[in-house]
């Protein structure tokens, strides 16, 4: 059992025991009323942060995105995106024919 505060450690701090060794840690802090509020306010407002312009933004402009899309497809070489000897997919069951 532990005595009353005798000045070597603060009186917040709990006593851990490892192997054989005593140490002193802060107790972990309480979050409760206002404080619990503002901590779950601050992490879903940080996520709605993070999730506006993948999300939300384009929800709401619909018509700026699908405009953006079409100006990258057009611009795109369909026959062109694959490297080297590449051939297009098909499908891997059909005979292929011997003049390729």
């Amino acid at each position: 059992m532990m005595s009353k505060y005798t000045g070597r450690f603060k009186p917040d701090h709990v006593p851990v025991d490892v192997k054989g060794y005593r140490y002193h840690i802060p107790k972990p802090a309480e979050l409760s009323g206002w404080k619990f509020g503002a901590f779950v306010a601050g992490i879903v407002g940080f996520i709605g942060l993070m999730m506006w312009p993948i999300v939300i933004d384009p929800i709401l402009h619909i018509d700026k995105y699908k405009r953006i899309h079409e100006e990258v497809q057009a611009d795109l070489f369909q026959s062109g995106l694959l490297p080297g000897q590449l051939r297009k997919w098909e499908d891997p069951w059909k005979k292929r024919s011997t003049d390729q």
